[in-house]
């Protein structure tokens, strides 16, 4: 019984290390990639990020963040210099709309 345990803490430990990305991780890893951040600068976006993330969230805009996170992603590019971020939000803007749209929505009906 002893070792099943440990076998299952292991196993699960390594899924836990191994297991996706989170979104804000996810942006943050190709920001700081692309514009170079501290340490500092890049715990700050993490916490900025899933700070919007569960706005959306509450309000029940977690499909509309999704579209903007993975527009977001796919629009931005290293090559664009460090400006990457903002070429994307003007390409994504129509989706940050449908996000902020949806959060005033909620937030009226709370």
């Amino acid at each position: 019984m002893q070792m099943t345990r440990a076998i299952l803490a292991c196993l699960a430990l390594s899924l836990t290390a191994v297991g996706c990305a989170s979104p804000a991780t996810e942006y943050c890893d190709v920001k700081c990639d692309c514009n170079g951040c501290s340490a500092e600068n890049y715990d700050e976006c993490v916490i900025t990020y899933e700070s919007r993330l569960d706005k959306a969230d509450i309000y029940g805009c977690t499909n509309k963040f999704d579209d903007l996170h993975d527009c977001i992603m796919r629009k931005s590019d290293c090559a664009l210099g460090n400006n990457v971020f903002d070429e994307a939000a003007l390409a994504c803007a129509d989706d940050y709309l449908d996000l902020d749209s949806c959060e005033r929505d909620g937030s009226a009906r709370r």
